[in-house]
């Protein structure tokens, strides 16, 4: 495993019937391998997972949005990124922020 690598990218997609989030991590030429999947209780914990991994990390959270959680370069598509504790309670997104969807 090329855990902290900086390789491939961390998909983390929230699971609404579980309460908590899958964690992915794929890597390859293609960025089309799974290297490592796991679970994590909270949207910050999955975020934390998957930038010990890559520099590039999505997230789609409960509401149903994409943010870029990863310190590389945002991809196509995704214009915003994430803050920390956007999710956690008592939580409010700044001003402006607004997440995009990905169907």
């Amino acid at each position: 495993m090329n855990r902290g690598s900086g390789t491939g990218i961390a998909w983390l997609v929230a699971d609404r019937a579980r309460g908590d989030y899958l964690c992915q991590w794929y890597g390859g030429s293609a960025d089309d391998s799974l290297l490592e999947q796991a679970r994590a209780a909270t949207a910050q914990a999955a975020v934390s997972w998957g930038r010990s991994r890559t520099p590039r990390v999505r997230i789609r959270t409960a509401t149903g949005r994409t943010y870029w959680a990863g310190s590389g370069p945002k991809p196509d598509g995704i214009t915003d990124g994430w803050v920390d504790e956007i999710e956690g309670p008592g939580a409010v997104a700044p001003p402006g922020l607004t997440g995009t969807s990905v169907p």
